[in-house]
């Protein structure tokens, strides 16, 4: 980098352009000498912090800003992101944020995030931590890139090691053992559980399924919404499923599935009737669940619901609603279904997840292939 001295009128003014900024520095004296010096000053300076050198006073003032400020201005400019992930980012900041969010942009670095972090880990586990910093690395990244921040303080950062997750894979004989005690006490759960394990759908998109997206005739469901949880609103349905791959047809494993499906559709059907005469408050876009006030099931009740049952009945407490997509998976690569169809019935934009979502254990595969029969129409 090299700069130039020219005399004008009666003073010398030095400039020095900074390649980073794109813009021209200048610096004036009325010796030359010092000027000269001036100059090699300027070209150290800029060096050493190239983007927030010289900066204007909107730039001093975003260093002003508290770590508060600054997220919420960066949240501002989430445009592409799904409401979902916004809804995700807002929940982290006021949950663990709480020991940065007063603290100004220019007195957080690399040391401060570290403590944060060794903080957090004697209260949560590794994998909170690793979810903090997925959030965390986003905003500073935003910083770096406006060059509010000179350097990514995220690249400094030593994180704990994630245990990996020991995922439960319900066998065949478990998971008809499981519908049947469901089915003498909570059908609705029953239906939810059936629909898992045998279209391999995720909880959210169970409560979602709109009446008219089920095809009796195809013994199949379309899947083009989702249940979720949005601030402000609580529960509500959203057009936005977690990829584009998600928006799929799916078939059932089961030949008498359809039949099951069928009974308990037309016993919602009759159910929103009657609610529809006798409350009018009762307001319902055609689900196929839904709560006794006519609106979206709750998740996280349908989990209260699943955790009460699973100690009731000494179900391992690990089992998830979700691992029933595992089930799924397992039985369609066990029933020589190609990966790539795999992958589009549960809705993956990679097959190493859906490859990572199947289980090769002997004893599992013996028991899931035993009592399901398994059908996919063309």
């Amino acid at each position: 980098m090299k700069g130039s001295i020219i005399k004008r009128g009666n003073r010398y003014m030095g400039k020095v352009y900074n390649k980073y900024q794109k813009k021209y520095i200048y610096v004036y004296d009325l010796n030359e000498k010092e000027c000269k010096k001036k100059v090699k000053d300027l070209i150290k300076n800029i060096e050493l912090d190239p983007y927030n050198f010289n900066n204007t006073q909107e730039n001093k003032n975003k260093l002003n800003m508290t770590v508060e400020e600054a997220f919420n201005m960066w949240i501002e400019t989430k445009i592409n992101c799904t409401k979902k992930t916004i809804s995700d980012y807002i929940s982290i900041k006021n949950v663990h944020f709480t020991p940065l969010l007063s603290l100004k942009i220019k007195d957080l670095n690399d040391k401060v995030i570290q403590k944060f972090y060794n903080d957090k880990l004697n209260n949560s586990n590794a994998s909170t931590v690793h979810r903090i910093h997925k959030c965390l690395c986003a905003f500073v990244n935003y910083l770096y890139k406006r060059h509010i921040i000179t350097t990514n303080y995220m690249d400094f950062i030593v994180l704990p090691k994630k245990e990996k997750p020991k995922h439960v894979y319900c066998s065949g004989s478990d998971y008809l053992d499981i519908l049947n005690k469901l089915k003498e006490c909570n059908y609705q759960l029953y239906m939810i559980v059936f629909i898992a394990g045998n279209f391999g759908l995720r909880l959210g998109e169970i409560l979602g399924i709109p009446i008219e997206n089920i095809d009796l005739k195809k013994n199949c469901i379309h899947i083009t919404q989702q249940a979720i949880f949005e601030k402000g609103k609580g529960f509500c349905i959203s057009k936005n499923l977690k990829t584009q791959t998600s928006y799929r047809t799916v078939y059932s494993t089961n030949y008498t599935s359809i039949d099951e499906l069928k009974k308990f559709l037309v016993s919602q059907i009759i159910k929103i009737k009657k609610e529809r005469n006798f409350n009018e408050n009762f307001n319902l876009d055609n689900l196929l669940f839904f709560s006794k006030k006519g609106t979206v099931l709750p998740q996280n009740s349908i989990e209260r619901y699943w955790r009460k049952f699973k100690v009731e009945n000494n179900i391992n407490p690990n089992l998830r609603i979700h691992d029933f997509r595992r089930y799924y998976a397992t039985y369609l690569m066990y029933n020589n279904v190609p990966d790539k169809i795999s992958k589009k019935l549960l809705g993956h934009s990679k097959i190493n997840m859906t490859e990572y979502y199947q289980n090769d254990d002997d004893e599992l595969v013996s028991n899931v292939i035993s009592n399901i029969e398994f059908k996919i129409q063309k």
